[in-house]
């Protein structure tokens, strides 16, 4: 999760910079690691071209993971109908 959020922030910081400038710079400064002073300087974050598809990551994969997710739902409304569980 937190590699995850580290590409979408160093790529939303770049996008939003020419929009809300002194917001982005202000982000862009207490990104942790050694990078340039000013965002604007920066050339458009090439992070994401690391990811490549595969096909793990299909429709079945997906259908698979929601079935799982209903599940778990409908086995956490029962307990929480027989008093095992508080709210959410």
């Amino acid at each position: 999760c937190q590699t995850a959020m580290y590409h979408i922030i160093e790529a939303l910081v770049r996008w939003m910079a020419p929009i809300t400038s002194f917001t982005a710079q202000e982000i862009w400064e207490t990104l942790p690691g050694e990078r340039s002073e000013f965002v604007f300087t920066e050339t458009w974050y090439e992070g994401f071209n690391n990811f490549t598809q595969s096909d793990t990551f299909n429709d079945a994969l997906w259908h698979q993971v929601l079935s799982v997710k209903d599940a778990a739902n409908q086995a956490m409304e029962q307990a929480r109908k027989d008093g095992e569980l508080g709210g959410s």
